[in-house]
């Protein structure tokens, strides 16, 4: 503190502010200063403010300023000594009676009303803010540091941080209304002050901010009189008045206000009471305000209203348009929607596109998301880690391509990571990608988004395609995109209209047109401004109808104009607005309103004219610096300058940093737009089309002349539209070249962005600028330039001229890197429209420029592959793997060149099936990486570089081991591009040689996680493709496959991959609908035709018929089409030529081998079949060798098959059984449902029937774990003989395929007589209780066990059912359990948990011999501890599911349990199965009998009206709850709830409305008093009761308000109620200790309730004794 100041007492001290009393030179004065020796440069701006301010204001009422005082980095303001108290603290006291209450809110209204004299806005009138002297009871205004000399200041923007005290903030000063503040906010806030003067306490109380400015919007406080009986009705209805949410509905003026509280106080000091009179009789208008609310859109707010719940509700994305003329209302029908999103705590975002600024990219987008970062990053620190934790999660690498044109986001997120370099073309896909994370990461049920876009037909194309891939995602996301647009000024073709064509063949899009204002809306606007009635102003009404034809925002400005020009003035003699019609006539008003418009402007000085002209120029928005710099002023002149225009109202400020005169580093900051667009037309227009484009000159030559280097990146796009737009005039050499470099900067951003339209024209104007030798000159900058250019002209769709310009400049560049740069352009969009053919020449072309001649055809490729394979080979041979991943780095910009063009020819080669030029390039690709260095683009060398060693016959390890090396050059750099393709190449094609296909799946699934972040997505489409693939071949479940694969189509569908989507039809979904019964046998569905996917071309070879031949091959072996199979299989070497070495040609390969042993025609033709087959055989069995996982059942299968041909019976028999064996093994469902199914055809023409049933019951039972249903019923049609409907499919996957080597005869040394009496006592028993001790009983008899015990199996939870000890030929010991191992672990163990789990999990039987000693059950306890020397676990499925396990366990007897046991146990275990079920079953029939008789129960505890309890329910309740307070001594409240004058509102609606009503009204009280101990009863009638348990009278009475203001809001209409225009409810409230009958309890709630009707209704009383 100041050493001249002495302190004495402090008044106040609140967040960083302190009010003291101090001595200064022996007098006292108060002092305001900071408690932070730090304090921020905005509230130094505003007290500097505030001090301005108090020293204009002389007033008895207002605090008056003496000094402000530096101090160190801090102000202090020193004020007159008045008072060490201020109102709230007066108020705390309580020791004011109601005269002196009305005393002080006489005094506090004309305090008021002398501020507003000084036609100023206080803007935060508040207790705190009022000094009280507590003996005389004087009282002045203070903390002026918000105040506002503007007669309005329009609405917050959305990002704005609020500012004030919110509990007493008027609702338009949240920012969350369409009104704009004027003088009447003021009032409001008084009558919140006012409201807790005579409460003592606030209007409203609530949690947390976001509710407490819900109730601001949204509710209404108690009445003052209804929440103290003893204030007066009329003094209530005062504060009332001034509490309105619509400032017409408040007190117009002090003097009105001032008249009516002296009425009340001269009553009570009278009388001692106040009589009703009429309140505001005297309340004359302080200043002409046009009526703010909203006529005659009703329909099409609620219409908006309806769709985004419909957002919220099912977390999607819509699209809603609202077109209609300029100014017709449109941004005000939106407005109004912030009090209903707010209530589901949503935001409301708002961006406008801007008239003169189509090169601006995502302007409105910017505009719209930065508010809410703004608003994000203001609501604290918990909440902004929250937010920013959430956006770094959702966007991960991508955060910088949103920042890019949302600079706000860094704000939030701090330091951004650098973006990854993609080609130009995928640039886009990835910020669609990233901004659909980040709507993503902002939207949800929870918080929810209405995003409003403004004159969208002013749009910049990339805006309309963002918008449209917002449309287009998937995603939980609650978003609501309401876009407005004006559309007289849309044509035919326009890109609005062609963006909502493509939105609406895929989403909803809902229209919504605005026509003008109905007359008799336009009678009552101007009837409710002039505060009279609408035939009064009836033909005042029809002049404007003829002025404006009911356009609003004309009709606002013309009324405006009309009183400006005295034409329309306010007579105090009759306290009413007069207008004199013959003078209006008279002055024939324009009927345009740019030309009002251009009539007021020249009302203005004429520099404030020149600096608006200017300032049009650069957008609806504007700031400070941008006006200082284009006017040459300081802040302090611009300010003045300004003034005049914003008086008027026709620019407006969109903060608070205008008022901040006395500080110009804050006033720089302020930012203004123009009060519509209109106005930024009439303001172009001041300056004559033929000086436009000097003054846009000098403009943009003084912006960058004051921009910094952070600032002239922000400006960028607002200069270049300036100074482009006046190249002509721009000669200096100096200054063009210094343009040059800006729209190639400029460029480069836009087309990074996707703005590709901005970019083409920036780097046009760049070409021009260039000088005519630039080439020789400046070759970098014209490389870059021209290389830019073409990429940008053709990635925005006009690729001819692309084409024929990069030809040109191919041939004019004088370099070599400048000519193969622009090669690689030219490829690039060739590539993109599919001209693969000529994108080869042009790389063959590029390619001898760098000195490297590439052979233009196929055969003159393969000539020179074998030696420099060889070459290569040789040379890879000398090195090791550690040696290739640690080479130097390529540093030679040639090379680099180089690499790229064989990395575009691996591409254009792949396409038109060159595979011999793919393997050259690949080759040459090593040999540059082994010659010059490592590069990002040489884990692509090394992974292509597979192919040809495949081709060349190299072992398929060492082809692996390459891709491996791939795989780890590609991770070991920062590419992630090329890490992508690696995946997608190695995982797909190579992987499987070596490894199970499932080892694949990662890391396609890391591609495809690339691509959905934005990375690759065209190999990551890949990933989604051949992930789907490999999973059907490795025989997964077709449910889970099809899952996969349709989300795989949802991201080709999003990333627009068409092609590759068609692929994933054909190879997989399309097939597995053919499987699944859900296709024909040529896989056509109702909404898919194949032969429409392949463009009826059956013939040309094509990635896409490879998959068809590939599906077929193997649907038509599986369903014997034999002339399917017949015409598709010779087609699979093209399988060969386009995905060599990959899994599907392997795939297809073994179908053929198949289909050539079943399917061969007798004579020669077999024998070229067998030994094409024997040949295909020979090839498995050497890829077994390398992987038996994937490949060595195939190999079996066609071994055996090739025996059962060739009458090679012992082997046939043998080959099939090791072929079950195998692929049991290894997992391929679909492979052992083959295998056996071949091998019960084998028996089947052996005639061994019974062997044939056995095999081809297996398969029958694996192709249902597969889901092959349509399968299943072939093979019902083929073997007619055999139910296997009935079949009891009892064995897991590796239990059932035990090993088929030699049929045992078992079967019959098993004691039949015993087991079937065993599976008559098992069968006769429904109830599970029973069944479990039987089975148990049994199991251990035939298994000889001494143990055992009974685990159930459900949702894949284990439950130990029974546990139980058998000897002497009996149960010694049963303990029924049911118990999970976790209810367990706190008893002796009674059972090894892990060997049981790993039985459930494996779903294999286990016989083991001293488990005690298996490593893996070495941890379990039990078996540590009893050691049995014998335990089998059998797991017990029916129908495929497993339902249980059954373990057992001998102590005394190695090797107790033999085969013949096992299949004993496993016969058991079927009719084990069939039981269990059967009692479930009647387990749950008795569950549901008893839940079916308690829901009639609960029913005849249910009123059949309402659906809440009805009386029997409550007094069965009452005297639970009653009893239960007695033991417990806890408090017991009761409501009794009545609606008010319901009777009256049955006789006047009808008896259909007032059952709806009494619906309502229950269904609100149970949502309010929602604890589940809480019962909300029907008592009779209209009448309710509450039980709440547990609750203080305080809980019960904060209840009963929240029950009433919830009916309230329900504001169902009530016309012949006395309490309330709405349905209401009066509530009696009791609370009791329990002691003595309930009954006590409900009368004393009763008379409560007779009180608060007494008492006027609407309202809650509590029982008084």
């Amino acid at each position: 503190m100041h050493a001249e100041f002495e302190l004495d007492e402090v008044i106040y001290a609140a967040g960083e502010t302190v009010v003291a009393t101090a001595t200064h030179e022996g007098a006292r004065v108060v002092l305001k200063f900071h408690d932070n020796p730090r304090p921020a440069p905005e509230l130094l701006a505003r007290w500097r403010h505030e001090y301005s301010t108090l020293q204009s204001i002389d007033s008895p009422h207002v605090i008056r300023a003496l000094g402000l005082r530096e101090v160190e980095r801090g102000l202090v303001l020193v004020l007159e000594n008045f008072a060490s108290m201020n109102l709230a603290q007066l108020i705390e006291r309580d020791q004011l009676d109601l005269a002196d209450r009305l005393s002080l809110a006489i005094r506090l209204a004309r305090a008021v009303g002398a501020v507003h004299e000084h036609r100023l806005i206080h803007g935060d009138i508040a207790p705190k803010n009022v000094l009280v002297d507590p003996a005389s009871l004087d009282l002045k205004l203070c903390d002026f540091a918000l105040s506002s000399k503007l007669d309005v200041q329009p609405r917050r923007s959305d990002g704005a941080a609020m500012v004030g005290t919110l509990e007493y903030m008027s609702p338009e000063q949240t920012g969350r209304t369409n009104l704009d503040i004027d003088y009447r906010s003021d009032f409001y806030s008084l009558g919140a002050t006012l409201y807790e003067l005579f409460a003592g306490r606030p209007p409203f109380l609530a949690k947390d901010p976001m509710s407490l400015l819900h109730a601001q919007l949204a509710s209404v406080p108690v009445p003052l009189h209804e929440l103290d009986t003893t204030i007066p009705e009329p003094l209530s209805a005062i504060v009332q008045k001034l509490l309105a949410k619509h400032p017409d509905d408040r007190y117009q003026s002090s003097f009105g206000l001032i008249q009516d509280l002296e009425t009340c106080a001269d009553s009570w000091r009278k009388y001692q009471r106040i009589e009703r009179f009429a309140l505001a009789r005297l309340d004359a208008p302080e200043h002409f305000c046009i009526s703010q609310k909203l006529y005659g859109r009703q329909s099409e707010c609620a219409a908006i209203l309806s769709a985004f719940k419909r957002v919220v509700s099912a977390a999607t994305v819509e699209l809603l348009l609202i077109s209609g003329y300029s100014g017709i209302g449109k941004t005000a029908l939106v407005n109004e929607l912030h009090r209903p999103v707010l209530s589901r705590r949503g935001y409301l975002l708002r961006g406008k596109c801007d008239q003169y600024s189509h090169n601006r990219p995502y302007m409105a987008l910017s505009q719209a998301f930065g508010q809410m970062l703004q608003a994000l990053s203001g609501e604290g620190g918990e909440r902004r880690q929250y937010w920013k934790s959430r956006l770094i999660d959702a966007l991960g690498a991508n955060i910088a391509a949103v920042a890019d044109i949302i600079p706000e986001l860094g704000m939030l997120v701090g330091k951004l990571p650098p973006l990854p370099t993609l080609p130009p073309a995928e640039n886009e896909q990835r910020f669609h990608i990233a901004f659909s994370q980040f709507v993503l990461a902002l939207a949800a049920r929870s918080h929810p988004l209405l995003l409003f876009l403004d004159d969208l037909q002013w749009a910049d194309v990339p805006t309309l395609r963002l918008i449209e891939s917002l449309t287009r995602e998937s995603g939980e996301r609650s978003v609501l995109i309401v876009g407005a647009y004006r559309d007289n000024e849309v044509r035919p073709g326009d890109p609005l209209l062609t963006m909502l064509k493509s939105i609406e063949r895929n989403a909803r899009v809902e229209h919504l047109r605005l026509g003008p204002m109905p007359d008799s809306d336009v009678q009552q606007l101007i009837a409710d401004t002039l505060h009279t009635t609408p035939d009064a102003v009836a033909e005042l009404c029809s002049l404007c109808l003829e002025k404006t034809r009911g356009n609003p925002f004309f009709l606002g400005q013309f009324l405006k104009s009309l009183h400006e020009q005295g034409d329309i003035y306010y007579d105090r003699a009759s306290g009413a607005w007069r207008w004199d019609l013959d003078r209006i006539r008279q002055r024939g008003m324009t009927d345009n309103v740019v030309e009002l418009l251009l009539a007021k402007l020249a009302t203005l000085p004429e520099a404030t004219r020149s600096l608006l002209a200017r300032a049009a120029h650069f957008g609806n928005r504007f700031d400070q610096r941008v006006l200082m710099a284009i006017g040459g002023y300081d802040a302090q002149s611009v300010s003045d300058c300004l003034w005049p225009a914003l008086q008027s109202g026709l620019v407006v400020p969109i903060n608070d940093d205008y008022k901040y005169a006395q500080s110009p580093d804050r006033l720089k900051d302020a930012r203004y737009r123009f009060l519509h667009d209109r106005v930024q037309q009439a303001a172009h227009e001041l300056v004559a089309e033929s000086e436009r484009a000097a003054l846009r000159l000098a403009c943009g030559r003084a912006l960058l002349a004051a921009s910094s280097e952070t600032e002239l990146d922000e400006r960028l796009f607002v200069i270049l539209e300036s100074l482009n737009a006046a190249i002509e005039h721009i000669t200096d050499p100096g200054e063009r070249q210094r343009l040059l470099e800006l729209n190639v900067r400029g460029g480069i951003r836009a087309k990074g962005s996707s703005a590709f339209a901005a970019a083409f024209a920036m780097l046009s104007h760049a070409a021009r600028l260039m000088p005519p030798d630039a080439w020789a000159s400046m070759p970098q900058t014209a490389l870059t330039v021209h290389r830019n250019l073409a990429e940008s002209e053709y990635l925005d769709g006009h690729f001819d001229s692309a084409q024929a310009r990069l030809t040109a400049l191919i041939a004019a560049a004088p370099s070599v890197e400048a000519k193969v740069t622009l090669c690689l352009a030219q490829v690039e969009q060739m590539q993109i429209r599919g001209h693969f053919a000529a994108a080869f020449d042009v790389l063959c072309e590029a390619l001898a420029l760098l000195g490297r001649a590439f052979p233009r055809s196929d055969e003159e490729a393969g000539a020179c592959f074998v030696a420099e394979f060889t070459d290569v080979d040789a040379r890879l041979a000398t090195l090791t793997e550690n040696d290739l991943l640690a080479r130097p780095e390529m540093r030679s910009q040639e090379r680099l060149l180089e690499m790229q063009v064989y990395f575009g020819l691996a591409y254009a080669t792949y396409q038109i099936n060159r595979g011999l030029s793919y393997v050259l390039g690949a080759c040459r690709m090593v040999r540059a990486t082994i010659d010059h260095g490592n590069c990002d683009l040489s884990s692509i060398a090394y992974v292509t570089f597979e192919t040809a060693m495949a081709a060349m016959g190299k072992p398929y390890p060492a082809v692996h081991a390459m891709g491996r090396l791939a795989r780890k050059l590609a991770e070991q750099r920062e590419n992630p591009y090329f890490r992508s393709s690696v995946y997608q190449y190695f995982a797909a094609f190579y992987q499987h040689w070596c490894e199970p296909l499932k080892d694949t799946l990662p890391y396609l699934d890391l591609g495809l996680s690339m691509g959905r972040a934005g990375i690759n997505p065209l190999a990551a489409g890949y990933c989604a493709l051949l992930r789907s693939v490999n999973t059907f071949i490795a025989g997964a479940p077709l449910d889970d496959i099809e899952i996969e694969a349709e989300q795989g189509l949802a991201f080709l569908q999003r990333s627009r991959q068409p092609t590759t989507e068609n692929m994933l039809r054909i190879g997989v979904l399309q097939p597995i609908a053919a499987l699944r019964g859900r296709a024909t046998q040529g896989f056509d569905t109702s909404e898919v035709r194949l032969a429409a996917l392949l463009g009826d071309n059956f013939d040309t070879p094509t990635i896409s018929l490879a998959f068809y031949v590939f599906a077929m091959t193997r649907h038509a072996y599986l369903f014997d089409l034999a002339s399917d199979w017949r015409s598709v299989s010779p087609k699979v070497p093209m399988i060969g030529a386009l995905m060599p070495d990959s899994p599907t040609l392997a795939e297809a390969s073994f179908f053929r081998a198949l289909g050539l042993l079943r399917f061969h025609s007798p004579g020669a033709d077999r024998e070229a079949a067998i030994n094409e087959a024997q040949a295909l055989a020979a090839r498995f069995e050497s890829w077994a060798t390398h992987c038996p996982t994937n490949y060595q059942h195939k190999a079996l299968l066609i071994r055996a098959e090739l025996a059962r041909v060739r009458d090679e019976a012992q082997l046939a028999m043998e080959t099939y059984a090791r072929a079950i064996d195998a692929a049991s093994e290894s997992g391929f469902i679909h492979m052992e449902a083959l295998s056996n199914e071949l091998y019960a055809r084998y028996w089947q023409e052996q005639q061994q029937r019974q062997l044939a049933s056995n095999f081809i019951r297996e398969a029958y039972y694996h192709y249902q774990r597969w889901g092959a249903s349509a399968k299943c019923k072939q093979i019902e049609a083929v073997w007619p003989q055999i139910m296997f409907r009935a079949i009891e499919l009892r064995r897991s996957s590796a239990a059932s395929t035990g090993s088929f080597g030699a049929i045992s005869s078992s079967v019959g040394m098993l004691d039949l007589h015993s087991l079937l009496k065993a599976s008559r006592s098992l069968s006769q028993e429904v109830h599970i209780d029973g069944l479990l001790q039987k089975l148990l009983g049994i199991v251990l008899e035939n298994a000889g066990a001494e143990y055992g015990a009974i685990v159930s199996v459900d949702e894949e939870s284990l439950l130990v059912e029974a546990v139980g000890q058998f000897g002497e030929g009996r149960m010694l010991d049963y303990a029924r359990l049911a118990k999970t191992f976790a209810e367990l672990k706190s008893e002796a163990p009674r059972l090894p948990q892990e060997l049981i789990e790993f039985a459930h999990l494996t779903r294999g039987l286990q016989v083991l011999d001293n488990p005690a000693n298996d490593a893996r059950f070495a941890a379990s306890a039990y078996l540590q501890a009893r050691k049995p020397k014998s335990v089998l676990v059998l797991p017990v499925l029916n129908q495929s599911r497993l339902v249980a396990l059954l373990y057992v366990e001998n102590t005394l007897l190695e090797g107790a349990f033999t085969e013949r046991h096992v299949k004993t146990l496993e016969l058991l275990g079927a009719q084990a199965a069939i039981s269990l079920v059967n009692a479930r079953h009647v387990e749950q029939l008795e569950r549901k009998v008893a839940e079916r008789t308690e829901e009639l129960r609960r029913m005849s505890m249910k009123d059949g009206l309402t659906g809440i309890a009805n009386r029997r329910s409550f007094d069965e309740r009452l005297a639970g709850e009653w009893r239960r307070a007695q033991r417990t001594g806890k408090p017991l409240s009761l409501m009794m709830i009545d609606i008010d004058h319901f009777k009256l509102y049955n006789d006047h609606y009808g008896h259909i409305e007032g059952d709806r009503c009494i619906r309502s009204v229950a269904q609100t009280l149970e949502r309010v008093i929602n604890r589940s101990t809480d019962l909300v009863a029907r008592y009779g009638g209209e009448e309710f009761a509450a039980i709440l348990p547990d609750t203080d009278s305080d809980a019960a009475a904060w209840l009963a308000q929240a029950c009433i203001q919830a009916i309230t809001d329900l504001s169902i209409a009530h016309a012949k109620s006395s309490a309330s225009d709405c349905v209401s409810i009066s509530i009696g409230v009791h609370t009791a200790a329990a002691n003595g009958e309930s009954e006590v309890l409900l009368s004393q709630a009763d008379q409560a309730l007779y009180e608060a009707k007494r008492s006027g209704r609407n309202r809650w009383r509590g029982f008084v004794h």
